[in-house]
């Protein structure tokens, strides 16, 4: 009897050996058609108008570049912090929607500041004012698209006030 039970166990385990199936794993995230994402982790990113489609990374590295010269060429610094020479900078972070345009930009700024504390909350205010003022005047973007699909990023840059 314990001859037929083990011949139908070596059976048994060929079955389950050879109907396994492969199942291929694609690395890529899944993103849902109202979620907001970062910018690493779609297909295509956003970009400037005439700015070519290439790899990835490359894209990635010619928007920063784009956003940092849209930044020098546009800031105004503020001439309360250039009076008394208060540097400081403003993380900022907004959303490019699905029509390339700006959304939702929110701001904060750091002021370095030596013996003027009284005046540094004021003088945040005035870096975070002028670093949104700087983002909304971006032009309209080509939209970030992800397996096909337009959508919406989010995006954070660090705009430094230095004198």
């Amino acid at each position: 009897m314990i001859k037929p039970f083990i011949l139908f166990c070596i059976i048994l385990s060929s079955f389950t050996v050879f109907s396994q199936e492969v199942i291929e794993i694609e690395d890529t995230v899944e993103i849902s058609e109202f979620q907001k994402v970062p910018l690493h982790i779609v297909q295509q990113p956003p970009r400037f108008k005439g700015d070519k489609i290439s790899s990835t990374s490359e894209m990635v590295k010619n928007f920063n570049k784009g956003i940092t010269k849209h930044i020098k060429t546009n800031i105004q610094y503020p001439n309360e912090a250039k009076k008394d020479s208060i540097n400081g900078y403003v993380y900022v972070e907004f959303l490019i929607n699905k029509k390339g345009e700006i959304k939702n930009i929110k701001s904060r700024a750091e002021a370095y500041i030596k013996n003027l504390e009284q005046n540094k909350n004021k003088i945040s205010k005035l870096f975070d004012n002028e670093a949104v003022r700087i983002i909304k005047c971006l032009p309209k973007l080509h939209p970030a698209e992800h397996k096909g699909k337009k959508i919406e990023v989010r995006y954070t840059h660090k705009i430094k006030f230095n004198l």
